[in-house]
Parts: C-alpha cells; structure tokens; sequence
C-alpha cells in the first residue's frame, strides 16, 4: 500500500521487482515484467463506490499489512472490495419474508460479475446500500451483450438505469430479468414512464452540497427503491416539501425520469398527490443522517 496526496493506493510487486498498479493489475493493463505505464495514483474504485455509497473508508492493518473497510453512518462496515463485488450481509439486501415479484423501472446500480453462472454470471450493485445487490440477466441475448459490455469496467461506466421484472424467493437470491437499460452519460433522454399510483414516504436527502434533489421517493414494501422527486407545479412542490420526513405514506402519480441528474439517476415529477394509510411494518425507516 502507498500514499499520495490523492489517498491510499495499491501496488503488486512481482518477484522479477516489476510493479503494477492493482486496478491496472485486475484490468490486465500490465503484468509480471511489464511495469505499468500509467501513473500509479490511479483511483481506488472500491473506495470510490463506498464513499458513493454514502460511507468513508477506515485504513487499517493486520499481518498481511493494510485494507480498507467502508463505514457507513450507521456503523455497519464492510471491506471495501467485498462491497464493491456486493458481498456484504451488514449491508445486504433487506430482509424477505416470503418470494415476490415486482416489475423494475429504471433502478439504478453498477454491474459487476458474480462469480458464477447460477443463477446469473452478473450481479447487480444497487446504489442503495440498504438493499445490497441482486443477479441481474438480459432478457434475450442483445440486452445480455449490453450488460456485459458495461460489467466491471471502472465507475461511472460500470452504471446504469434498469427495466424488467425482479424475482426474489429470499434474501440472497433476486433474480432482475432486464427488458431495457439506460447506461449512465450524457445521451437521448428515453420516454418517461408512468406513476400510477405509487406508494411511499418522502424523505430529506442528506446535508451538504450535492448534484440533484435535497429529497427523494422512497417505496414501500420488501424493496424499498429509491427515487429523486419535484412537482409538476409550485402547488405540489409545497406538498412534498410539507411530507418530507413526516413518516406519512402517500400515493403519487406522475412521470418518471431515468438518467437526470437526481436521487439514483432518475426523478419522479409528480402530477398528483395524496395521503394514504398503511402498514407500519411496511414504512421504510428514516435515514440517519
């Protein structure tokens, strides 16, 4: 491990004294003999995704000297590589109580591989770290290509905005069969999509300064999505802002937005708006911050 004044960074030294930086390593950019010929301050992904993540990485040391762990503001951790791979239980998918299935539109996350081919070659890194990752698949073999011609290149272009139909039957095993996608850049906005009726609580995004909403759409039930969300009119601006953070379920209806530059690159403009009852068990909790 070494330092520079971007941060801590790692360096694979080969027995031949070659040196190559492990991303560029990982990538097949240099190997055994073949120094790297690019600046070894290269930014460390996993480090990246965590502090994206909404989290800060601990350096630490142990007998095979040093590793970083992500911390999020709840204090759960987890090694950086093992959450960016989405190996984490403390920061897993939330807990399913039974299978279901739900239709997908325009969730947001990094694509990296699974390590194995059941039941999908391909994981999905959810940008809520609340709900960890699922396997995620094309729905025929040139939505499958676009999936893998995006799988584990470095952060944002491992990102991107899905459709489909997700499959859980518990809590590590959710299958997302893709139907379109939406790689993170610039590009052709696609057509909007129709709310109906979506249920969920508003909550504040958090302090200091960002790109985006300062709240977001989050839906009730066993996969809590997240959405940014503003009003179609001043009127319904003043009713979200009223909502934000009073725990009160609501039903919305309304357009949503993928690739905006808004809460998990995507924004719901509301058309209608109103309070609802519900479940308790089923309002997903505050954030901490």
């Amino acid at each position: 491990m070494r330092e520079d004044e971007n941060g801590t960074f790692g360096v694979c030294i080969f027995p031949d004294a070659s040196e190559c930086e492990e991303w560029a390593y990982l990538r097949a950019g240099c190997g055994p003999g073949e120094s790297s010929q690019q600046p070894l301050n290269i930014a460390n992904p996993a480090a990246l995704y965590c502090e994206e993540m909404g989290g800060r990485v601990d350096m630490r040391e142990n007998q095979d000297g040093q590793y970083g762990v992500c911390v999020f503001p709840d204090q759960t951790e987890c090694e950086e590589w093992a959450l960016y791979r989405g190996e984490c239980e403390t920061v897993g998918t939330s807990d399913i109580s039974e299978p279901f299935s739900m239709p997908v539109i325009a969730v947001y996350g990094s694509v990296i591989a699974s390590g194995s081919d059941l039941p999908a070659p391909s994981k999905l890194v959810l940008a809520q770290e609340s709900l960890g990752s699922v396997y995620i698949m094309g729905a025929n073999a040139d939505i499958e290509t676009q999936i893998l011609s995006i799988r584990d290149k470095p952060m944002p272009a491992n990102k991107a905005n899905f459709w489909g139909s997700l499959d859980c039957s518990s809590k590590d095993n959710c299958l997302l069969t893709v139907t379109q996608m939406r790689v993170e850049g610039p590009g052709t906005e696609l057509p909007a999509d129709l709310v109906e009726a979506w249920t969920g609580v508003v909550y504040s995004g958090p302090p200091g300064p960002r790109s985006g909403g300062d709240d977001y759409f989050t839906l009730l039930g066993q996969m809590p999505f997240q959405f940014g969300i503003d009003g179609a009119d001043d009127r319904i601006r003043q009713q979200i802002e009223n909502l934000r953070d009073s725990g009160q379920p609501v039903r919305i209806w309304g357009q949503v937005f993928a690739g905006r530059m808004d809460w998990n690159g995507a924004q719901i403009i509301v058309s209608k708006i109103e309070t609802i009852e519900a479940d308790p068990s089923l309002i997903p909790p505050a954030p901490a911050w």
